[in-house]
């Protein structure tokens, strides 16, 4: 079938099978590979790209699903000249890289904060709108520093993403400071990522 976009400014026409994931067509068909393939449950973040102004996981939407849209890849955010995008500029100022891997994902989801928020954020906002946990391919105790009303909001996102069966992870309280209140989560993720795929994939059906 043929999914008509708009990427990165430009139009184009995908010949993609329906069960074609965006992320599949950003990478295989139209060869931008800086959206990256992570953890494939649409968990870890790392190919999230912009549909329509908004940051959206790509290894979790079928292509067929977007089309008309305007998408916008991390090749889409420098200019012409090689002027990188201010949130890329301030990645590389500020060494926010780690390996490497995930850091297109964080710059999209980070401009899409700032757009959410018309860009009055301070570090509070910031912290509650992050979830808190961090996903592991097997259970293990990942310590995060954060907030009561931050681990709240962490727990109460979780809760919701495990009824929907989108991903099966708890967080459970495992340090707290001095003042008794969390002080960071146990993450324990269990996901068969067949099973995963699997089931979103029964999901789109209808």
């Amino acid at each position: 079938m043929q999914v008509q976009m708009k990427v990165n400014g430009k139009s184009v026409s995908v010949d993609a099978a329906p069960n074609t994931l965006l992320v599949n067509a950003l990478r295989e068909h139209l060869k931008l590979t800086g959206t990256h393939v992570g953890c494939d449950t649409a968990q870890c973040g790392a190919c999230t790209v912009m549909v329509d102004g908004r940051s959206v996981k790509s290894c979790n939407v079928l292509a067929a699903q977007v089309d008309g849209a305007k998408i916008t890849t991390i090749e889409g955010l420098a200019k012409a000249d090689g002027t990188l995008h201010p949130m890329q500029a301030a990645f590389k100022e500020c060494h926010g890289l780690q390996c490497g891997y995930c850091t297109p994902g964080m710059i999209m989801s980070a401009i899409d904060i700032v757009h959410r928020h018309s860009g009055q954020l301070d570090e509070e906002t910031v912290r509650l709108l992050v979830v808190p946990f961090v996903a592991v391919a097997r259970p293990a105790a990942v310590g995060v520093p954060h907030q009561q009303s931050c681990f709240d909001h962490a727990r109460a996102q979780a809760e919701v993403l495990h009824q929907h069966r989108v991903v099966r992870q708890r967080p459970v309280v495992v340090r707290t400071d001095a003042d008794g209140l969390p002080a960071g989560i146990f993450c324990a993720n269990t996901d068969d990522t067949q099973r995963v795929i699997s089931e979103r994939q029964l999901l789109q059906l209808p």
